[in-house]
């Protein structure tokens, strides 16, 4: 109920029903065309706005791999918008390809879509002969081709038969 008084008297008024919802957030940019190095040091920024009628929380989870899986919390004032800024580091012996991973706005989920530059090898196993009788010892040997643009990254090469294991590391050049 609003009131006009003068002089202490009312001298209008009028029931006037208004309505105020509570916070209301919404992401801003979802970047697209994102592209990582293996090993490096990566981030992401996130705008958030608030766009109730009200000051509200805002909780905003990052999952990507098993590097990072951060919920960070943001208050935002009604039309206000705020910056939420995740960092970790892509594996430096990951493959190369495309990958996902998930950003969530409260109880929303959203895909982020990503390309890795990473490791892509080739590996061709030979033996040094064809047949071997019981009891000789075979030779194996592994050529290696580097088809991306990693390189001095630690790998292992692993080898088994039966019960017998072999592990090698190796630098990729």
């Amino acid at each position: 109920r609003v009131e006009l008084l003068y002089s202490g008297q009312v001298i209008a008024s009028e029931v006037k029903q208004i309505s105020i919802s509570g916070a209301k957030f919404e992401l801003v940019n979802l970047p697209t065309g994102l592209e990582f190095n293996a090993g490096a040091i990566s981030s992401l920024n996130l705008s958030i706005r608030n766009t109730g009628d009200i000051k509200g929380q805002a909780k905003v989870r990052f999952s990507i791999f098993d590097a990072l899986d951060q919920t960070k919390n943001v208050w935002l004032n009604s039309g206000e918008e705020g910056q939420v800024v995740y960092e970790w580091t892509i594996p430096e012996d990951i493959a190369d390809g495309e990958y996902t991973a998930k950003v969530y706005l409260n109880e929303t989920g959203y895909d982020l879509k990503f390309k890795v530059n990473g490791v892509k090898i080739t590996v061709v196993p030979s033996l040094d002969k064809e047949s071997y009788l019981e009891g000789e010892q075979a030779r194996l040997s592994l050529t290696i081709s580097n088809l991306s643009q990693a390189t001095d990254i630690i790998l292992k090469a692993n080898a088994q038969f039966n019960e017998w294991t072999s592990t090698q590391d190796f630098i990729l050049l």
